[in-house]
């Protein structure tokens, strides 16, 4: 069976793991231990606790959920099931100690793999705003 790289990570790796013996297999739902950074986000009580409490440290994003809870609608962001959302990805709050932490739980994790500063910056914002 042909495979096809789906990410420009595959073709960057892919000659990197040549040179190993190695099994790739897929482990579906609870199986896989090993989660990736967004699920071992919301699996996270204390970091989203520190998130939630982002919010309420940030002027802008306290009106902010005031005016969506009211019911009024943005272009941009949306208060869904308590969570506030910028285009589909979750909001931080302008707070040092809690993106200090996201940025070491995307760099220093197994799947982080202490990608460098760019590499990190980048899946922190496919995820979170």
């Amino acid at each position: 069976m042909e495979q096809k790289f789906a990410t420009v990570f595959q073709s960057k790796w892919l000659p990197k793991l040549m040179g190993y013996d190695y099994e790739i297999q897929y482990k579906q739902g609870k199986e896989n231990l090993v989660a990736d950074g967004l699920s071992r986000l919301y699996g996270s009580s204390d970091l989203m606790i520190a998130i939630k409490a982002s919010w309420s440290q940030d002027p802008f994003l306290q009106q902010l959920i005031q005016s969506l809870e009211a019911g009024q609608l943005h272009s941009k962001y949306v208060w869904q099931q308590g969570m506030l959302y910028r285009k589909g990805k979750l909001v931080v709050g302008a707070v040092r100690p809690v993106k200090q932490q996201l940025l070491q739980l995307f760099h220093d994790s197994p799947t982080g793999g202490h990608s460098g500063i760019q590499v990190t910056k980048k899946r922190i914002a496919s995820i979170l705003y």
